[in-house]
């Protein structure tokens, strides 16, 4: 769902932006604008939370240790390329290279679906081609089956805007926070918390807890990030 997703979002806000082939250079500034401050913000927070989390009563692991080579490869997303570990675990693949670009490689037809899903919702190819492309997409194999279903929904089914709206509009600040805030809750109360309804409670803390600190960090800094790559704006 989330390349799907990401195939249809991408071409469907340049298109909405007006977006042209000379434009490239200031697609790639409107990109970094946007998603690179909320980045290295949780990298930030992460590096801290790293230290925190020792203090607390009964900690077990071991302390904390980064090189300037690690924290260096956070720049440039390399960290997975140069065999250097992630302090924000959701940017992580599961495989080193090459084994994470073949992975890559084969999640490319479920992105190809949402460039689909885009280009019939904005009129540019016809249902029948939808249709088409969609069936070719099932050379990505079991994992085709949700990325057509995801695909068919964002072109077909319209839903009325609801309390889902705003966890959409954090959803980045989300993606990028719950593993620091809501993983970090769980590996802490985890050693306390043994019967079904204390993990269930729990879970719900860490959930509750992400979601506050996503809707905090989205107010102070995915949203200037948001306004400063809208700042740049295509050429006439």
């Amino acid at each position: 769902m989330f390349f799907v997703i990401s195939g249809f979002i991408i071409p469907y806000s340049l298109y909405k932006a007006g977006y042209r082939r000379g434009d490239f250079g200031r697609f790639l500034l409107k990109r970094i604008a946007r998603l690179d401050p909320p980045y290295f913000a949780t990298i930030l927070r992460c590096l801290a939370l790293s230290y925190v989390v020792t203090l607390a009563p009964g900690f077990r692991g071991a302390p904390p240790h980064y090189t300037w080579q690690q924290l260096a490869a956070h720049v440039a997303y390399l960290n997975s390329f140069v065999h250097l570990g992630w302090l924000n675990v959701v940017l992580s693949w599961h495989y080193r290279w090459p084994f994470a670009a073949n992975r890559w490689c084969s999640y490319l037809p479920v992105f190809v679906a949402g460039m689909l899903a885009f280009q019939s919702r904005a009129g540019l190819i016809s249902t029948r081609a939808l249709l088409a492309g969609l069936a070719a997409t099932a050379v990505a194999g079991p994992i085709a089956c949700v990325g057509i279903a995801t695909a068919l929904g964002i072109r077909f089914v319209e839903l009325p805007a609801s309390r889902l709206t705003g966890l959409g509009a954090i959803s980045y600040s989300l993606y990028l926070l719950h593993v620091p805030v809501g993983g970090k809750i769980l590996n802490l109360g985890g050693r306390v918390a043994h019967s079904t309804g204390a993990i269930a409670s729990l879970l719900a803390v860490a959930v509750g807890a992400s979601i506050v600190a996503a809707a905090i960090f989205n107010r102070w800094v995915e949203l200037p990030s948001q306004r400063l790559s809208a700042s740049i704006r295509y050429r006439d």
